[in-house]
């Protein structure tokens, strides 16, 4: 056993081996549970990483007003739905921009609203969402630990301590 782990390649391959069991464990526990972590707590800006459904997903939510989301956004109602009621400018409580492909997604997501879902434009939370699945990492680990572990390294010259014959 001390033979086989001579050398930092398989030593490093070993290690990415391991990592890619913890991986596929994830992996396997996200398709039946989610587990999620909220990191960087700022006040009016959090960050949430997640594991679940098949992925791993980072969230960004900042806490704005309609204003402050207008004035990042200067197309705010060609993509937002905005109507016109009462003489009064209504916001839909929930507007989705996402980009998904290969199980890799990305989500811009705003939303409007009290707890009973009624529109309140005074009060918004923008989400911006970054998945991707497990597999993208799980596979190119395993595929780098078997490249590392079994692709024979170089072998050093063995000199041959022959006698040399003079003539």
């Amino acid at each position: 056993m001390g033979e086989f782990l001579r050398g930092w390649k398989r030593k490093i391959g070993c290690v990415t081996l391991l990592m890619a069991l913890v991986m596929m464990l994830c992996w396997l526990r996200s398709l039946s549970c989610s587990d999620t972590v909220r990191l960087l707590d700022l006040g009016h800006e959090y960050h949430v990483v997640s594991s679940w459904h098949g992925g791993l997903w980072w969230e960004r939510h900042i806490e704005t007003s309609y204003e402050e989301l207008r004035s990042n956004y200067p197309n705010f109602p060609s993509y937002f739905s905005v109507h016109e009621e009462n003489g009064m400018m209504v916001v839909e409580n929930f507007v989705h921009i996402r980009w998904n492909f290969a199980g890799f997604e990305f989500s811009d997501i705003a939303s409007s609203g009290n707890s009973d879902g009624r529109p309140d434009n005074s009060s918004w939370e923008h989400i911006h969402l970054i998945g991707m699945p497990h597999w993208s990492i799980t596979i190119p680990l395993t595929l780098l630990s078997s490249y590392l572990i079994l692709w024979p390294g170089k072998r050093p010259e063995r000199k041959s301590k022959a006698p040399v014959e003079d003539k």
